[in-house]
């Protein structure tokens, strides 16, 4: 067993990136595959959405050593076969101990932390901040492929074209690029396709059929209550469209994800042991 890595990115806020983490983390473990939800925001928030409590001790080495790392993840309350490596403020501690030591190995710290975890879980989630910091490369520099939310006034090519960018830039050369994979949020296909479908159409393949259906009283509702839709509200059309997002991204997106082999992990951990 070798998990594959889903990063969901967006280089901007409000996009519905932290609710698609949470909500497909808990489809996967419902559908039967075990699931680590890695949290890699000093917000938190995907943490809090599953009931649990955000970290706040700056715990380098629970990022750097694969053992500690798994020691650091918590089970989810709900569903069953979710684990939760959680975020909150204790990561602006880490992430400021990461900018001082310096640009060598320091945006593989993830991927190499994640060794252990990929034969434990079958599918990994991580959920991490928009700004290009030392943990948001780092999410980037682990993803074997990366799920980009598309909302309302997105341009496709552009959003493709930031994400494969910004992966490019963090991942060590020679390194396969990852799969980049459009999640529509509350719109149409026709809608994205709009503002320039002759451009857009070049990349519209590579957004998934399955759409996320915008509900604000049930997002709301989960992230009081602590809870992901389908426990919440199971016949909610929200619920519906992740049920149906998650069957597409096990049929066409983690097939097409291998994992690579993983970095020497005393390299990393070196670089930030320096």
């Amino acid at each position: 067993m070798c998990a594959q890595v889903l990063v969901i990115a967006g280089l901007k806020g409000g996009v519905g990136r932290t609710s698609t983490a949470v909500n497909l983390a808990a489809m996967l473990a419902l559908a039967g595959k075990k699931t680590l939800l890695v949290d890699l925001d000093p917000k938190g928030e995907a943490t809090v959405g599953l009931g649990l409590e955000r970290t706040t001790v700056a715990d380098l080495q629970a990022l750097v050593d694969p053992q500690r790392f798994l020691e650091a993840t918590r089970p989810a309350s709900r569903p069953e076969g979710l684990d939760v490596w959680p975020g909150g403020p204790g990561l602006e501690g880490i992430e400021g101990l990461l900018w001082a030591r310096g640009p060598e190995g320091r945006d593989s710290v993830l991927r190499g932390a994640l060794a252990d975890a990929r034969k434990r879980y079958q599918a990994i989630i991580v959920d991490g901040p928009t700004a290009l910091g030392p943990l948001g490369r780092n999410t980037l520099a682990a993803a074997d492929a990366i799920l980009v939310p598309l909302s309302g006034g997105a341009n496709i090519a552009n959003a493709f074209l930031e994400a494969s960018a910004a992966a490019a830039r963090v991942r060590a050369p020679g390194t396969a690029p990852p799969l980049v994979f459009g999640i529509r949020v509350g719109l149409r296909r026709e809608e994205l396709l709009a503002p320039d479908p002759q451009l857009q159409d070049e990349h519209a393949q590579r957004v998934l059929e399955a759409p996320i259906a915008y509900d604000a009283r049930v997002l709301a509702e989960c992230r009081a209550r602590g809870l992901p839709a389908f426990d919440h509200e199971p016949g909610s059309r929200l619920a519906r469209s992740y049920l149906e997002l998650t069957r597409e991204i096990m049929e066409r997106v983690l097939p097409a994800a291998l994992p690579p082999p993983p970095p020497a992990t005393d390299t990393a951990r070196a670089a930030v042991e320096a």
